[in-house]
């Protein structure tokens, strides 16, 4: 008996971070860590001072939001724009609005337009009103 309780303790803390990472996604190097619901998408930022850009686009829509530094990226799609996200694939991207101006000597070293922003992004499914999200990192 003592060694069937010893086994169900060892795998009690795998079974609990199964669950736990299926609603919740963070991999090294990403700028926030997404938590999925039926009807929301919550990324909770790895630096408070950064400041978000999340862009979302489905077949019918485009829309970009800004967030300040410290703000919490939150999407339900059950009221986006005051309007019912149609059931549909949607992309997302997240990014680190960067405060990155070049400098005369930057310019004047051949460098031209701004530095590369620091993205994040994957896509989400709407089928009959609930949502569907991959935590898998893109690359």
């Amino acid at each position: 008996m003592k060694s069937s309780t010893l086994y169900f303790t060892r795998l009690l803390p795998v079974f609990a971070s199964a669950v736990f990472t299926i609603s919740i996604c963070h991999a090294a190097g990403d700028i926030a860590e997404l938590a999925v619901s039926s009807h929301q998408l919550t990324w909770t930022p790895q630096s408070s001072s950064d400041r978000l850009s999340l862009t979302v686009a489905g077949e019918t829509m485009h829309r970009e939001q800004r967030f300040a530094a410290g703000e919490q990226p939150v999407l339900d799609t059950l009221a986006v724009d005051g309007v019912r996200l149609p059931d549909g694939v949607y992309t997302w991207e997240l990014r680190v609005i960067s405060d990155i101006t070049l400098t005369a000597a930057d310019k004047a070293a051949g460098l031209v337009g701004a530095w590369p922003a620091e993205t994040q992004s994957g896509q989400f499914v709407i089928r009959e009103g609930q949502l569907f999200a991959s935590t898998d990192k893109e690359e």
